[in-house]
């Protein structure tokens, strides 16, 4: 998911500094691969420690205009906690949906490596079999092309199978390291990201 959230993540002029960094230039998160879905997910968590935040001042500011008698401020500090709460909310959402889509991006190219492997294995069984032909019949002149081609396929299906199992270990480094910064996120926001949608643990969610 593509989104532009500096104008969502700016209220009231006030902007924590760590959080825009984040923003709009979040660190490397695990592999190379897929590194803009990851940054989406990066965003999502940026936008969730601020509007935390935010929520702990709105509600600061109720409770001490409350204190002051200051019924309209008041008034005023309810809405703006029910806007804050709503876009709280909508970055949970987008969290879970961009974690969704890695996980599908690993899902689909994995896929692909599986069918380039396995049309290497079937070229390599039919090279295999042309070049057994070839032995048999005494075919000089057939034999020295169908075994290097034998020799290229079985080079071809080594590199296929090296590129499925670095996809699955990358696939394993980079969910865990999305899982770890929602761990860590977590922590800083002093409770359960999702408890709210059902999710009394972030473990609960992460696995999903």
């Amino acid at each position: 998911m593509k989104r532009l959230r500096l104008k969502s993540l700016a209220v009231g002029g006030l902007l924590t500094v760590s959080v825009v960094i984040l923003a709009l230039s979040p660190p490397r998160l695990g592999t190379e691969r897929f590194q803009l879905e990851k940054n989406d997910i990066q965003e999502d968590l940026a936008g969730i420690q601020h509007h935390r935040s935010e929520l702990a001042t709105l509600k600061a500011q109720k409770k001490a205009d409350k204190k002051a008698g200051n019924d309209m401020a008041v008034i005023a500090d309810k809405k703006e906690i029910k806007k804050a709460k709503a876009d709280l909310k909508r970055d949970k959402v987008y969290l879970r949906a961009d974690k969704k889509d890695l996980k599908q991006d690993y899902r689909l190219t994995i896929r692909e490596q599986k069918q380039e492997l396995r049309s290497a294995e079937v070229q390599l069984s039919k090279a295999k079999g042309e070049l057994r032909s070839a032995l048999r019949q005494n075919d000089v002149a057939s034999i020295k092309p169908a075994s290097s081609e034998v020799t290229r396929l079985i080079n071809a299906r080594s590199t296929d199978k090296a590129m499925l199992t670095n996809l699955r270990s990358d696939r394993h480094e980079d969910l865990a390291a999305v899982n770890d910064a929602i761990g860590e996120a977590n922590g800083q926001f002093g409770g359960t990201l999702f408890a709210e949608n059902g999710y009394n643990k972030v473990s609960e969610w992460v696995t999903r």
